[in-house]
């Protein structure tokens, strides 16, 4: 092809208004099949079962519809033969046919997918002898297009046939028989608001194509025969396409009220910024640079004039200077006081009924919703579940997701996701007492309210917690508390009727096992609110009865008559791989909260007995107390919650389980309210034969020396200087008080700094470091202790629970005690930190000899 012919090609196309405006529209109708498309394969919408494929076709119509009308608004129109116009108009003919018969079939497939009724044969039958008839009566000569008189590119008219008459009649009149088919099944009671809001967008388009393709292809070109304004019917009919394909793609509509509210606002801010313009500069090339400039200047306006409009307009479609969704956007305030009063004043901006928005915490329980938000960061609407359902490959997941918010009468639940991206609450709400959908502006609103007010939502949780574990330490401390104070008060009788030692000494006794039972309590206490890894704390294999009866021993029972109602089932045995500190803290929780309803329950008695299994193994503590009825059994292992047990954390049984997850195993409770409890601890089946009992398997943490071993380094204690350093003069008299009865020379200060110049100047044999003191800290002062002699071993004497705190002890130290310790304790420790000392050196002699 010759030069010269392109450029005329080129002319006859891009030379005529009206064929830019087409070709605009038939590439605009393009890209959005290929972006409606690429969207149906992002949601897996199954293609071959679903009513899209209607809507496809009948874009496709639209498509080659407004191309065949684009070619005789150009000036290819003179630049070809009549017999190129003739196959252009049978183009537009079948391509109009195919989209009207679509939209006929697109009517019934609504149907089928929204009220599931089977597409009848005989609406098949029908469409398929209109497309033979159509067909056949367009490709053979003469029938439809007998020719075309050309005068000008976009001056023609057709020569029609014999049966052009009720062709038109046959397809035009589908389009009206779909509107009709529509608006019957928007009409029926059984369709939900999100399917009806989609058939008003379809109708809304079929109004726009029915009005003008009646006026200008019936009105204007049969009767009168004008064909110069058929390039409208064409134009117009992208915006149909646009409202169906707008109202399939999308399940959250703005409110007809909010969308018109920012047209006329737009209107108003465009006519006050253009006004002047228009009026006071007339449009011509003198004044080109003077509107560009004008309107850049509007640009840089547009947001301030706006923002002066808006209320104004907002107050005609709202009675109010803010629309409904700026109002919840203004809720962020509201939340950095208090949650609880913003999600009252969300519940009367979203006309939900009140206390039917809720915040709730993440249940561990909902895997379902967890593994669900984990892959869709967005707010799950019940409507657009049942829509998914019927249009997405599968929809089991979704089909569970619709029956639980159903089950729970929840029109949607929102995610709210923490710093570590994993949801930490859900906002769920019922539907609204009108009934109607909740508008794509209130949902937009929400979730920007919501991402901003996570910190201070977090902190009020946080606040809360903190309150509930701040009341549980009260309240567990004060039963030992006072037991001591009971103790001291005998103590201080005995000693004024000058009882004999024997007494004395008993109640001493008492007053130190109530001690240990509030250092018990303290340190459960602290490793249930710990988020430190349970599965790196060290594990040895061990006889499950051996553990269980040192659990038992170690627990610190108020009585002996309470002690007496637990009975011991444990006439089989089993290796459990575990951490003896750890199982101590299980059978801790679990004896306290069946303990707890002794009074309430006198004849109630706590059963403990072994269970063995071919795939796993089962320790079994059974108590008759009152029961947990069962909508609370799936709640009881998550943190924070406590049933009818005034002061408790709620931590207890939700650290069980992550303890027994660290143990490969899981904790199980079974009860039937009124009659029992049973809390199930399983554990994996070993590849070991089950141990004699009382056996044990020792673990890599066991102290397997001798005891004379230990016991060897007594005999020296006078020659061994320790340095004890606390800021608290309590601590430091009480670490004092032990060392003199082990025979140990002391030296002491009450900052890092006081204890590194003693630690210069004089021989110190170990130390004993508290960590958070003025002028210098432990970490810091053991930093500096081993840089000058490292060989020196550094007890911690702290009660740090932080990770960070627990790590760098155990990073710099030799070993840790936790306040206020035992004088059992300390010795313990001081007879291993030398014994290691000593083999350390040893080992040190050999290398260098």
């Amino acid at each position: 092809m010759r030069q010269n012919e392109i450029i005329n090609i080129y002319n006859a196309i891009f030379g005529y208004p009206k064929t830019v405006l087409l070709l605009i529209v038939s590439v605009s109708v393009l890209s959005w099949i290929v972006f409606f498309l690429y969207k149906l394969k992002a949601q897996k919408v199954d293609l071959s079962h679903s009513h899209y494929k209607y809507y496809i076709s009948y874009s496709i119509g639209i498509l080659f519809w407004v191309l065949s009308n684009a070619y005789f608004s150009s000036g290819l129109l003179t630049l070809f033969s009549e017999r190129i116009a003739i196959n252009m108009a049978l183009i537009a003919n079948i391509s109009a046919f195919i989209s009207c018969a679509s939209t006929f079939l697109y009517s019934y497939a609504l149907r089928k997918n929204y009220l599931q009724e089977e597409i009848s044969a005989w609406v098949y039958a029908f469409i398929f002898f209109l497309t033979i008839f159509t067909v056949g009566i367009n490709i053979t000569p003469g029938l439809t297009i007998k020719g075309v008189d050309i005068v000008g590119p976009g001056n023609f008219s057709l020569q029609f046939g014999e049966v052009i008459a009720p062709f038109f009649i046959i397809f035009i009149s589908l389009v009206p028989l779909a509107f009709i088919n529509l608006l019957r099944l928007r009409r029926m009671t059984n369709i939900n608001l999100l399917h009806r809001a989609k058939i008003n967008y379809v109708v809304s388009g079929m109004c726009i194509f029915i009005v003008s393709a009646t006026i200008i292809q019936v009105g204007v070109t049969t009767i009168l025969g004008d064909f110069s304004l058929t390039w409208i019917p064409p134009t117009l009919s992208i915006s149909e396409m646009f409202f169906m394909g707008y109202g399939l793609i999308t399940s959250r509509f703005y409110s007809s009220r909010y969308m018109l509210y920012l047209l006329l606002a737009n209107l108003i801010t465009g006519f006050v910024l253009y006004l002047p313009l228009l009026t006071v500069v007339e449009i011509d090339n003198h004044h080109f640079n003077l509107i560009v400039f004008y309107v850049l200047l509007t640009g840089f306006l547009w947001k301030t004039v706006s923002t002066q409009i808006k209320p104004y307009i907002s107050l005609l479609f709202y009675g109010s200077h803010q629309t409904p969704s700026e109002k919840i956007n203004g809720l962020i305030d509201e939340f950095k006081h208090s949650p609880h009063d913003a999600l009252e004043k969300l519940a009367q901006l979203l006309n939900v009924p009140e206390n039917r928005i809720q915040l709730v915490k993440k249940s561990p329980d909902d895997e379902l919703f967890d593994t669900y938000f984990s892959k869709h960061k967005d707010v799950l609407i019940l409507e657009e579940l049942l829509d998914k359902i019927n249009t997405t490959k599968g929809k089991e997941t979704l089909d569970r997701l619709h029956k639980k918010m159903n089950q729970t009468d929840a029109a949607f639940i929102m995610p709210m996701f923490n710093s570590s991206d994993t949801v930490s609450h859900l906002l769920i709400s019922t539907h609204k007492n009108n009934g109607k959908l909740f508008s794509a502006e209130e949902l937009t609103a929400l979730k920007r309210v919501f991402r901003e007010a996570q910190f201070y939502i977090n902190a009020d949780l946080q606040l809360k917690q903190a309150q509930s574990l701040a009341h549980s330490i009260a309240h567990e401390m004060r039963n030992p508390l006072t037991q001591l104070q009971l103790h001291f008060e005998k103590l201080q009788i005995k000693v004024e009727e000058n009882k004999q030692d024997k007494d004395i000494l008993e109640e001493i006794s008492h007053g130190k096992a109530t001690i240990e039972r509030g250092k018990q309590l303290i340190n459960m206490i602290l490793r249930e609110v710990s988020h430190s890894s349970l599965a790196q704390e060290s594990m040895s294999v061990s006889s499950v009865n051996r553990l269980l009866l040192q659990a038992i021993n170690q627990f610190g029972f108020e009585s002996d008559a309470i002690k007496s109602r637990v009975n011991l089932r444990t006439d089989t045995d089993f290796s459990v791989r575990a951490n003896d500190t750890l199982f101590n803290f299980v059978v801790f929780n679990l004896l306290r909260n069946a303990i707890y309803y002794f009074d309430a329950y006198p004849a109630s008695t706590i059963e403990i007995s072994t269970h063995l299994n071919p795939q796993n193994n089962t320790l079994i503590f059974r108590d008759t107390g009152p029961g947990i009825p069962d909508h609370v059994q799936k709640q009881i292992f998550e943190d924070f919650y406590s049933y009818h047990k005034h002061g408790g954390s709620g931590l207890g049984l939700s650290y069980c389980k992550r303890v027994m997850n660290s143990f490969g195993g899981t904790i199980e409770c079974h009860s039937q309210y009124g009659k029992f409890t049973e809390f199930h601890l399983i554990f994996p089946s070993l590849s070991l034969e089950p141990l004699p009992a009382g056996a044990e398997q020792t673990g890599p943490e066991k102290d397997t020396r001798p005891e004379n071993q230990l016991l060897s380094y007594q005999h020296n204690a006078k020659d061994k200087t320790i340095l004890v350093v606390d800021d608290n003069k309590m601590q430091r008299t009480l670490v004092q008080l032990f060392l003199q009865q082990l025979g140990y020379q002391i030296m002491h200060a009450d900052n890092g700094k006081a204890a590194l110049d003693l630690f210069r100047n004089n021989a110190v044999d170990l130390v004993i470091m508290d960590i958070q003191m003025p002028v210098m800290n432990g970490f810091e002062a053991t930093t500096k202790i081993k840089d000058i002699s490292p060989e020196t071993p550094v007890i911690a004497l702290s009660g740090e629970s932080g990770d960070k705190e627990l790590q760098l002890i155990h990073e710099l130290m030799d070993g840790r005690l936790t306040k206020p310790t035992s004088k059992s304790e300390l010795q313990t420790m001081l007879k291993q930190c030398f014994i290691n000392h000593q083999q350390q050196a040893e080992a040190t002699c050999e290398i260098h000899a």
